[in-house]
């Protein structure tokens, strides 16, 4: 039997997907081992977990934002991505089409979300999970604590929300 995940028989690339996950397989275990003998060894007195749910704000946009994305989206639906390149060249386009996007999907959205966080700590370490992927700067404020020696942000944890930014990344 194929030991491999893989629902098509006829699939004409699977051994490129094979060779490229041992591949990555490979190179992993190469980098674990390379670090292994400099870890610092400590004493673990305890082993904790915890989950708690917290309220997540949500950026929905202003009434103005909105107004201006539904006629930026209509405007799309009239003179197409072609001509929208025209007024808005290189990534532009996507930015703000994402944007416009994003507070149109959310207008009806309450004001925050329900989002839960698990937390494992062993030792002196902790392993935050998040159910999304945070941006960095959120990771930084995670590690700055006095708790624990070490903070190990862990993204896409019992979930997907999606991206986790900055209000300052806006």
């Amino acid at each position: 039997t194929d030991r491999y995940l893989n629902y098509d028989p006829d699939d004409k690339y699977k051994e490129v997907r094979r060779s490229y996950a041992e591949y990555m397989g490979r190179a992993m275990a190469g980098t674990v081992m390379q670090e292994y003998d400099k870890v610092k060894y400590v004493d673990v007195a305890s082993v904790r977990a915890m989950q708690k749910t917290i309220a997540v704000p949500i950026n929905r946009g202003t009434a103005e934002e909105l107004e201006e994305s539904i006629k930026l989206m209509d405007k799309r639906r009239q003179i197409g991505d072609e001509e929208m390149r025209k007024l808005y060249p290189k990534m532009t386009f996507e930015t703000v089409l994402g944007k416009a996007s994003r507070i149109i999907r959310l207008k009806d959205y309450p004001e925050t979300i329900d989002m839960g966080i698990s937390v494992v700590t062993i030792g002196p370490v902790a392993f935050v999970g998040m159910p999304g992927e945070p941006f960095s700067g959120v990771s930084f404020l995670l590690k700055d604590t006095n708790d624990w020696e070490m903070v190990l942000p862990c993204c896409c944890v019992n979930g997907a929300l999606g991206y986790f930014p900055m209000e300052s990344d806006y």
